[in-house]
C-alpha cells in the first residue's frame, strides 16, 4: 500500500548574517554603536599646579561663595513657592484703593522705616500725599497737586542725626559728630519726556526753601558744635533760599530685570539765591550764603547671555560755586560721599566738601530666577575744586558684594557688604535699587 499524505516543500536555508563594520563617527559625526570612551579614573576639576596658582584668588572669593550659597537656598524657596508674584498681586490690589503702605521712603542713612502714600481715586492722580518715618526719628511729609508733568509741591523734612567729620578728603574718623536739619520747601516743577528710541527728559523748577541747622540728636557721638566750634554760629538760624534749576537727560537704557544695555547722560544746574531775611513764603532771620551747583553724570552698560550678565561704568561730578568765596554753603548743602551716595564702605556723610568725583564699576549676574548678585568697586573723593585740586592719591576705594532679590521686571531690594580702609559695613535697602 502506498501511503498518501501532504507534501512539504523543502525551505531554503537562511544564511547567517555577517556583521557589518560600523563607521567611526569621529570624522563625520554620524550615529555610532562603538563602545564609548571613558577615562581610566576620575578627572579632577583642577590639576595640582592650577590649584596652587589659583589659591590667592580662591581665598579672596570665599566670602562671595559663602554669600552665594546662603542666598541661593533662600531664593530657591521664594522661587518654588511663587512668593514674588503673590506680593506683586497684593500691591496691585492695595494700589486700587489709593493707599499704599511700604517700607523706606527716606534717603540712605535714615534707618529702617516705612511710608504711607495716598492718591484719592476721584482726583485722577492730580492730588498726592505721603508720610514717611524711621526708627531713628527721621520724618518726611510731601503734598503734591497737579498732573505729573506740572506739579506744585510742599515738602517738610526732619533729619536729626546727620553725620559730619569735617571738611575735605582728610577728615579724621575720630572727629565724628552730628547735626540735625529741619527743612521745608515749596515749589513748582515742570517735567517733560519725549521719544521712545532715544528718550529725552527736561525738568525745570522754581521755589523757595527754609532750612535750619540744629544741634545733633545722636546718643553715640557729640553734636557738631562741640567738635567744630566754628559751626555754632550757623545753628538755630533760619536760612531762606530762592531756588531755580534745570535738568536735561538723554537715556537709551533698556532691559529687564535690570537695565542691561545702553547709556544715559544727565546734566543739571541749580541756583540758590541769597535772601535777606524773610522770603516770599517763609520767614528767615539772616542773610543766606548763596551758591550755584552743577552736576554731570553718565552711565553705560554692556551685557551678554539671555539672562543678562551686565558690566556697568558709572561716573558723577558735582561742582559747587559760592557766590561769595568767604561764605561757603552750610553743612547740609555741601557735596558728600559715603553710604548710598558713593563709597559704600564708609558711613553716610563721611566726607564733605564743595565738589566731588565718583567712578563706579560693577558686574551683575543672576543666581536663581528671583535673585542676582552685584560685585562692584567705587573710586572717588571730595575736594574744594574738582577740576584743579582733585588728586589721584587721595581717591578712596571701596568694594561691595550685593545680593539683589528681583521679580521678572525689576530688582526689589538689596542686601550685602562693602569694605574699605576703615572696615566693612552691611548695606540693605528695599526698593529704589536701579
Amino acid at each position: 500500500m502506498v501511503a498518501i499524505g501532504p507534501a512539504y516543500a523543502q525551505e531554503p536555508s537562511v544564511p547567517t548574517p555577517v556583521p557589518i563594520a560600523v563607521a567611526d563617527s569621529s570624522d563625520n559625526l554620524a550615529p555610532t554603536a562603538s563602545v564609548p570612551w571613558n577615562p581610566p579614573r576620575a578627572v579632577h576639576t583642577h590639576e595640582p599646579w592650577e590649584q596652587a596658582i589659583n589659591a590667592p584668588l580662591t581665598l579672596v572669593s570665599l566670602p562671595i561663595k559663602a554669600l552665594g550659597a546662603l542666598s541661593e537656598a533662600g531664593l530657591l524657596r521664594v522661587q518654588e513657592e511663587h512668593q514674588i508674584p503673590r506680593l506683586q498681586y497684593s500691591l496691585a490690589v492695595t494700589a486700587r484703593s489709593g493707599i499704599i503702605v511700604g517700607v523706606g521712603g527716606i534717603e540712605d542713612g535714615s534707618g529702617l522705616g516705612g511710608a504711607v502714600r495716598f492718591t484719592p481715586p476721584r482726583t485722577h492722580g492730580w492730588v498726592r500725599g505721603s508720610l514717611a518715618g524711621t526708627l531713628r526719628h527721621y520724618h518726611r511729609g510731601i503734598a503734591e497737586v497737579g498732573p505729573r508733568w506740572l506739579v506744585a509741591s510742599y515738602v517738610h523734612d526732619w533729619r536729626p542725626e546727620e553725620s559730619f567729620y569735617g571738611i575735605g578728603p582728610d577728615a579724621a574718623e575720630s572727629d565724628a559728630s552730628d547735626f540735625a536739619l529741619q527743612a521745608e520747601r515749596i515749589g513748582l516743577r515742570l517735567a517733560l519726556s519725549r521719544g521712545k528710541r532715544w528718550p529725552r527728559e527736561l525738568e525745570a523748577w522754581v521755589g523757595e526753601r527754609r532750612s535750619v541747622l540744629r544741634p545733633g540728636k545722636a546718643s553715640d557721638r557729640p553734636s557738631v558744635e562741640d567738635v567744630f566750634p566754628s559751626t555754632s554760629a550757623t545753628l538755630d538760624v533760619p536760612q531762606i533760599y530762592r531756588m531755580a534749576g534745570v535738568r536735561v537727560a538723554l537715556d537709551t537704557r533698556t532691559g529687564r530685570p535690570h537695565w542691561s544695555r545702553g547709556w544715559r547722560l544727565e546734566a543739571q544746574a541749580e541756583d540758590f539765591g541769597t535772601v535777606n531775611g524773610d522770603g516770599l513764603v517763609f520767614d528767615g532771620e539772616n542773610d543766606s550764603p548763596g551758591f550755584r551747583r552743577y552736576s554731570l553724570a553718565g552711565q553705560v552698560g554692556w551685557s551678554f547671555m539671555r539672562d543678562p550678565r551686565t558690566l556697568r561704568l558709572i561716573a558723577r561730578v558735582v561742582d559747587i560755586q559760592p557766590r561769595d568765596a568767604s561764605r561757603p554753603p552750610l553743612l547740609n548743602d555741601l557735596s558728600r560721599l559715603g553710604g548710598g551716595a558713593g563709597l559704600g564702605a564708609f558711613e553716610p556723610g563721611r566726607f564733605h566738601d564743595l565738589d566731588l568725583l565718583l567712578v563706579k564699576f560693577a558686574y551683575i549676574f543672576p543666581l536663581v530666577e528671583y535673585g542676582e548678585l552685584e560685585i562692584s568697586t567705587d573710586i572717588g573723593a571730595v575736594s574744594g575744586d574738582v577740576w584743579n585740586t582733585t588728586r589721584i592719591d587721595q581717591l578712596e576705594r571701596t568694594y561691595s558684594v550685593i545680593l539683589r532679590p528681583r521679580s521678572h521686571r525689576a530688582p526689589l531690594g538689596s542686601i550685602g557688604v562693602s569694605w574699605g580702609r576703615e572696615g566693612a559695613r552691611v548695606r540693605m535697602s528695599l526698593g529704589g535699587v536701579e
